[in-house]
């Protein structure tokens, strides 16, 4: 169990550490963002990162997952599995760049009656061509996760993080270009990255072509597109909805706050990254994964609390510091997007079960109920609450999208989860922000001063309640040093 838990821990603080720095850099960046671009600049490009998103779902064919899952099917025979990766490259140059180019070229009456205040040209050409570079990318990066390369993984995202932020500045703040020169930023580097990964990915697999392999991506593949965009829908459709329901100005202080917020997914994300393979190992080898399981969940879910409950107290703060005065607003839906993204935490751990056992048809249903109440929300609270409504909507999907996954997962590998723990652990963060959003602090001195103490109290309550205990608080420790 510990060393399954420093496997968990080593993976995790890699990944961690480059969308951390990643992030970090993107916070101190902010009083430049905000100062070179205008509020409905921000909301500009916060609906071309959504239509890019989108498109990198879809051109992907979820031939990413499929890498992760096969590569512990044919991790004995390389040969094999070099013409697996192969046969995916292949596809993907002869379908998804033509698809791309077609949608470039021919794409204008579409994105013209969903966009109303966006030009197709250059903004939706721009996100068209970077979601055609960043779905090449999913396949190496599914590779890597699945080998639990997490260095190279890092490696790749942070090179192409560091030249994005290289030309972003130039087109931003040398060449005062606004949201295109950001928009252009992104594509250039999305470009140049796609080049390298394309030569990578070709040394993985051998030039052949077997269909048998084809048909076992694409069975596994194909069902996680809607899954897919149905959870872009639950993480980026409000953006499109404020856009046509309020103003750009609204959109880009929804999308500030918001990034903010997702801090919480960084880490999230760095933990599932880490833990699928160790789950799919685990479940395969261990005599006692169940039980193994059950306890790594828990721990799972405390820290993505105790990070919830950071960005819930001090997100204010930070905003308040970083951003120009025009998007102090932002800092209001902050703590509701977090509590949604600890949400998020809890459906990642419950999920694994269901891509072990290949079932990836269940996901699509799963997704796309919580999608549509997603949508459902923002049209029905966006009209009266504004961006506020988008978050509450957010919370309620992810928190669905949580529970009905767990559901079905069960079905098909039970485990034994400690609920009481996790209960308690909820309602924990649940009184934390409700008292954050009670209490009025006088000054940014006091208010983290007083806010440190809510944060240490949690920490308190959770061992009083037995979620956690000293004993495991100095085990953690050990293995953070380590």
């Amino acid at each position: 169990m510990r060393e399954l838990i420093l496997r968990l821990a080593k993976g995790s603080v890699i990944y961690g550490t480059g969308a951390v720095a990643q992030r970090v850099l993107g916070f101190l960046l902010i009083p430049l963002y905000t100062r070179f671009l205008t509020t409905s600049d921000y909301g500009i490009v916060a609906v071309v990162n959504t239509v890019t998103s989108v498109f990198t779902i879809v051109l992907g064919m979820g031939l990413s997952g499929a890498v992760v899952r096969q590569y512990y099917t044919e991790r004995k025979t390389p040969h094999a599995f070099s013409v697996y990766m192969g046969t995916i490259q292949l596809f993907f140059v002869a379908v998804s760049i033509p698809a791309a180019l077609l949608l470039i070229f021919l794409g204008r009456p579409l994105f013209n009656a969903l966009f109303a205040e966006i030009p197709f040209s250059p903004y939706m050409q721009l996100a068209l061509g970077t979601a055609a570079f960043g779905a090449v990318g999913g396949i190496l990066l599914g590779l890597y996760r699945a080998r639990e390369q997490a260095g190279r993984y890092v490696a790749l995202q942070l090179g192409k993080f560091l030249l994005t932020l290289a030309l972003v500045v130039f087109f931003v703040v040398a060449l005062r270009q606004g949201a295109i020169g950001k928009i252009k930023g992104v594509f250039f580097a999305s470009g140049v990255v796609a080049v390298l990964v394309m030569y990578l990915v070709a040394r993985e697999g051998t030039l052949a072509f077997s269909p048998r392999k084809l048909r076992d991506a694409l069975v596994f593949g194909m069902p996680l597109v809607p899954h897919l965009l149905s959870a872009w829908a639950l993480g980026a459709a409000d953006r499109i909805l404020l856009e046509r329901l309020t103003s750009l100005t609204e959109v880009g202080l929804y999308d500030l706050g918001y990034r903010i917020g997702m801090v919480m997914s960084l880490f999230v994300f760095a933990m599932n990254s880490a833990w699928t393979p160790i789950f799919y190992d685990i479940a395969d080898n261990a005599s006692d994964a169940k039980r193994i399981l059950s306890r790594m969940a828990t721990v799972f879910a405390f820290l993505a609390a105790v990070l919830a409950v950071g960005v819930i107290l001090f997100s204010r703060e930070v905003i308040l510091v970083m951003a120009a005065r025009d998007f102090w607003r932002a800092h209001l839906i902050v703590p509701t997007v977090a509590v949604g993204y600890l949400f998020q935490g809890l459906y990642f751990v419950s999920v694994a079960p269901i891509f072990y056992k290949k079932k990836t048809f269940a996901m699509p249903a799963i997704t796309l109920c919580a999608a549509a109440l997603n949508i459902g929300l923002n049209l029905l609270w966006i009209p009266a609450h504004g961006m506020m409504g988008a978050a509450y909507a957010t919370v309620v999907a992810f928190a669905v999208l949580f529970g009905l996954t767990h559901l079905v997962a069960q079905k098909y590998y039970t485990i034994p989860y400690e609920y009481g723990k996790l209960l308690r652990l909820v309602l924990l963060v649940g009184v934390v922000y409700t008292i954050n959003a009670l209490v009025k602090y006088p000054g940014v001195l006091w208010a983290v001063l007083l806010k440190s103490l809510i944060g240490l109290s949690f920490l308190g309550l959770a061992i009083v309640l037995r979620i956690v205990s000293v004993r495991e608080f100095r085990k953690a420790a050990r293995l953070f040093r380590r």
